[in-house]
């Protein structure tokens, strides 16, 4: 490994290098499946070059970003429920914070496109013990 990294960065510029071993943490970085990393921090100022391994992957991070609201059509009265213009958004309901109960039941209510096509249900999650898990189904 010490090999692989002498030649592709100048060990004076690195600044911290992190090794993560919790799948859960990873998510952020991988998040389909969670996985472990290795980070490795530059200084200010110094350059990547442009040769990189075939297994490495570089990533740069946006940093903070402020949460957004994903947007979910009301349809409180029958004016927008009779809108001429059709309702053909492709992602119907997200929701990053969705609990279960005790016995790990939740509910969600959303309304659908007007296309009529079937869709898929995609559940994704982290347990209290941090195992990954995923569930995909079509209606």
């Amino acid at each position: 490994m010490e090999l692989l990294l002498t030649q592709t960065l100048n060990m004076r510029d690195i600044e911290q290098i992190d090794f993560n071993r919790d799948r859960a943490a990873g998510l952020a970085w991988f998040p389909k499946t969670g996985a472990f990393f290795i980070a490795i921090k530059l200084g200010q100022g110094v350059s990547v070059t442009n040769y990189t391994p075939k297994n490495i992957g570089q990533s740069r991070l946006l940093g903070y970003q402020r949460s957004i609201a994903f947007y979910s059509p009301k349809y409180e009265t029958k004016q927008p429920k009779k809108n001429p213009k059709p309702d053909l958004r492709t992602t119907l309901y997200w929701n990053p914070n969705i609990h279960t109960d005790k016995q790990g039941n939740a509910s969600v209510e959303f309304y659908t496109a007007d296309s009529e096509v079937s869709f898929s249900v995609v559940i994704e999650g982290v347990t209290d013990d941090g195992k990954l898990i995923r569930l995909v189904k079509q209606f």
